[in-house]
């Protein structure tokens, strides 16, 4: 089959495997809809992130590669968006490894950023809560 992008992958292996958009979202799970699925079809969504597209390519029975395919990151055997800032992989498996191994470094940056991000809130919260305290012993003295 040839795929010129990710909406008519997803569309015509969903229609191999007989689902309707609304069974490929149930299957996909978590907050996908229908919609969702509509969207990425319509070519609205290009690629969506790791989390989602490992999900969508688990529901349709494929590997994430081939969506990665379709949706125009690999070309030839050769990868086709240099977000990698090096050498770019001549074969696919090693190009796959290449993308989850620096998508993997962005979530373990994204936890880094949201556990940071609390402890500044708990900072803050205890210091204005010291800073209540403080105001309320000034007043009484």
């Amino acid at each position: 089959m040839d795929y010129n992008s990710l909406g008519n992958y997803v569309r015509e292996r969903r229609q191999d495997i007989g689902l309707s958009q609304e069974q490929l979202a149930e299957r996909v799970g978590g907050t996908y809809r229908q919609s969702d699925i509509s969207r990425i079809e319509r070519g609205h969504v290009s690629l969506p992130r790791l989390a989602n597209l490992e999900r969508l390519a688990a529901s349709l029975d494929v590997p994430v590669g081939e969506l990665l395919i379709a949706a125009g990151w690999f070309n030839e055997g050769r990868f086709t968006s240099d977000t990698t800032g090096g050498d770019v992989p001549a074969d696919l498996e090693s190009a796959v490894n290449q993308i989850e191994r620096e998508l993997e470094a962005i979530q373990d940056m994204e936890r880094e950023l949201q556990q940071r991000t609390h402890d500044l809130q708990l900072a803050i919260r205890q210091l204005k809560s010291t800073v209540g305290t403080h105001q309320t012993l000034l007043v009484a003295d």
